[in-house]
């Protein structure tokens, strides 16, 4: 007997999520893990993951938490969490996350991730952003400003060098479009909002994600 016009054999695969990559690279299907790749125009990395195991993550009760469960894994490397929230993917809770590193021989690294986790399994669609070119092009200009308003910044300390100091803000994307993490926003935005899902799936047993933002 079926559920809600559910069949009891659902089966989740790479399929099962779809978003629009039109105008970007296909490079096509890897394994072991199944996940597809594309190239957008500026580069960028964009993948599509399907883990058919249970999520690996607690069960948080809030997004802080969640956040703090990001930090520590990341804890002992150069990477540092950017923007942690909850979003809607395909109609599905989901957890958007940014995350950026050290790249070498300069500049950073920005990471995104769309994770649709359920109990039994889950799909992450991951991007990345390098910085190219000339770097810290956007925080040095962010830096001139504030210390043109007649702010000093902070010297020696282990805080920000000026009071609420976040070149990454979302807020300063406009300014700055071609920006690792502008770039990244953007990318991310057009995957969640064009996102779709098969139904039989999406009514598969859900993750327990936190209901605050």
């Amino acid at each position: 007997m079926s559920w809600f016009g559910r069949k009891p054999d659902a089966t989740p695969t790479l399929d099962s999520l779809q978003f629009d990559a039109s105008g970007w690279k296909y490079h096509g299907e890897q394994q072991p893990n199944p996940m597809r790749v594309w190239e957008t125009p500026e580069h960028d990395a964009v993948s599509l993951h399907f883990f058919a195991v249970a999520p690996d993550r607690p069960a948080c009760t809030s997004v802080a938490e969640l956040t703090r469960f990001y930090e520590q894994s990341l804890k002992g490397s150069a990477a540092k969490v950017v923007e942690c929230r909850l979003t809607q993917v395909a109609g599905c809770a989901a957890v958007r996350l940014i995350i950026k590193a050290p790249q070498k021989p300069s500049g950073m690294m920005y990471q995104g991730a769309l994770t649709l986790p359920f109990r039994d399994f889950s799909f992450v669609v991951k991007v990345q952003c390098p910085e190219v070119g000339m770097t810290g092009v956007r925080e040095a200009i962010l830096f001139d400003e504030r210390r043109a308003a007649g702010e000093m910044p902070a010297v020696g300390g282990a805080g920000p060098v000026f009071p609420g100091w976040n070149p990454d803000a979302p807020e300063h994307d406009a300014r700055f479009p071609n920006h690792p993490i502008s770039r990244l926003r953007r990318l991310l935005d057009r995957i969640a909002q064009s996102a779709t899902m098969d139904e039989t799936v999406r009514r598969l047993p859900g993750f327990r994600l936190p209901e605050d933002e």
